[in-house]
């Protein structure tokens, strides 16, 4: 979700920052929360170009695919959530779309198009749209954080029982989940996307909102070579466990070091 590639400085941060289940099931779960994972058709040329640039589009998409994965199963968890994948282009086959859900989780997904816009747009219409259908709490999050960790997803909702506002910052300048638990549609309003001041400005609109901002912690997105290779550094160090899919294709493709 994030939307830049430059790694930006430290933000200085506003003084208050701290369609896929089965027809009739329930749109939201019990608890009232609802996870939206904003995803893209994994087309070679399409997702992940920059990293493309260097280890081909074909194995850039694959690599898509299985950040993809691990992203849902993350979200997925023991937990009953309502889930939601919300792809791009709206256009895409809804079959495609479900084929990229691991086999034992496609029930729990409602998949939903995504509408035209910027990402804002995107992002204020799928949270408008959930509050109103019931959901108390929402969790929004992107497709190319493999690192991301269910204690990510606990910690985000312990922190909107007090909080407005939760924000998981990408390395990138971006974010990699946002969360909310009422509608705010203008704190997307007047952001530059697909820059590195996507964070702060969101950050500054919090204030100016008089939300309460909690921050999980900085988390890279994989758009470079360097990304990539440190991603898998990082996940032989955590010994198992951590973005099974991701370590699984990133060894089939013996990435070496250097450019």
């Amino acid at each position: 979700m994030s939307q830049a590639n430059q790694k930006p400085r430290k933000p200085q941060l506003p003084p208050k920052a701290t369609r896929g289940q089965p027809p009739g099931a329930a749109r939201t779960a019990v608890n009232g929360i609802r996870v939206l994972v904003f995803l893209k058709e994994p087309r070679a040329g399409k997702v992940k170009t920059r990293l493309g640039l260097t280890v081909g589009y074909q194995n850039a998409a694959r690599l898509y695919r299985a950040f993809l994965a691990d992203t849902l199963s993350t979200v997925a968890g023991p937990r009953n959530w309502a889930l939601e994948a919300h792809f791009e282009p709206g256009t895409a086959s809804p079959n495609r779309i479900r084929a990229l859900i691991p086999l034992e989780l496609r029930k729990r997904f409602r998949l939903v198009p995504q509408p035209r816009g910027t990402l804002g747009k995107r992002l204020a219409t799928a949270f408008d749209r959930a509050f109103r259908e019931g959901a108390r709490t929402v969790l929004a999050v992107g497709s190319d954080c493999p690192l991301l960790q269910p204690k990510h997803l606990e910690q985000a909702l312990r922190a909107l029982r007090r909080r407005d506002l939760v924000l998981g910052p990408a390395r990138d300048g971006g974010y990699y989940l946002i969360g909310l638990r009422q509608p705010q549609r203008q704190l997307f309003q007047r952001i530059p996307w697909s820059t590195p001041r996507v964070l702060v400005r969101t950050l500054e609109r919090a204030d100016e909102l008089g939300l309460e901002t909690f921050l999980l912690e900085e988390l890279p997105d994989i758009d470079t070579r360097e990304d990539l290779l440190a991603l898998r550094e990082r996940l032989v160090d955590e010994a198992g466990g951590v973005a099974p899919s991701t370590t699984s294709t990133l060894g089939a493709m013996r990435l070496k070091p250097g450019p």
